[in-house]
């Protein structure tokens, strides 16, 4: 398979990647104005999820920056790893199969499942953080605290030279509460009902679920040590 023409964002459902396609989209738009605001309908046409029919129609002249939940590839030669606390990812991604996709599953039935539990937690970012040369590593609970270095860190990656305002209007045009505001009064182009994918977006929320369950907090702790970089990240970890 031919490399990917571009950079890919990559993370697990649920870790992060719709906040970093939303900053870079809000820093494209800060750095060469073109549309209105970024927004729920907009983000698919500015970072598409690779293998959807969405077309890229906004920002040509930007480089092109492509979505994966997909575990690495060769095809992958630039990436944007996004990871988040497994408590955290698992506990949204519970909500997320239950409220979106009406799942009749428990907490304990996500985060043990073999597929798309903890274990599918690790072995996705294993793949990248084993793998992949050329490889930017965005942390969700980094953002959270701070930021503006984050972003110029992903600014730079992208090869964008933004200023430090611009990097600024970027990250509030992407706070949690503006993106929470867009998904209110404009919906999304894919999903819907009474479902917000905004949910939350705190740190802890699931670390404080999980860990009420002493066992299911050691599923989750087992699986981490199978992949020391992640575990070396997250295994001390406390909101």
């Amino acid at each position: 398979m031919n490399a990917i023409p571009g950079i890919v964002v990559a993370s697990f459902p649920k870790a992060g990647s719709t906040w970093v396609r939303f900053l870079i989209a809000n820093l494209f738009n800060q750095v060469a104005p073109e549309i209105e605001a970024v927004d729920f309908h907009s983000i698919h046409d500015i970072v598409p999820e690779i293998g959807r029919p969405d077309a890229r129609r906004h920002f040509s002249s930007m480089p092109p920056v492509w979505k994966t939940h997909d575990p690495w590839q060769r095809s992958f030669d630039r990436v944007v790893l996004v990871l988040r606390n497994p408590w955290d990812t698992l506990y949204s991604y519970y909500h997320y199969l239950t409220g979106e996709h009406g799942r009749t599953v428990t907490l304990r039935d996500v985060v043990t499942d073999g597929r798309h539990g903890a274990a599918a937690v690790v072995r996705h970012a294993a793949s990248y953080l084993g793998r992949c040369h050329d490889l930017l590593v965005i942390a969700y609970e980094d953002l959270h605290a701070v930021p503006q270095p984050e972003v110029r860190r992903l600014a730079e990656f992208l090869g964008v030279a933004a200023t430090d305002r611009q990097v600024t209007e970027a990250v509030n045009a992407s706070s949690f509460q503006s993106m929470q505001a867009s998904e209110c009064s404009k919906g999304r182009r894919y999903g819907g009902g009474s479902f917000r994918f905004m949910r939350h977006g705190a740190v802890g929320e699931g670390y404080a679920a999980i860990a009420l369950e002493p066992g299911l907090d050691r599923h989750v702790r087992r699986e981490l040590a199978r992949c020391p970089a992640l575990e070396a990240r997250y295994a001390g970890f406390t909101p």
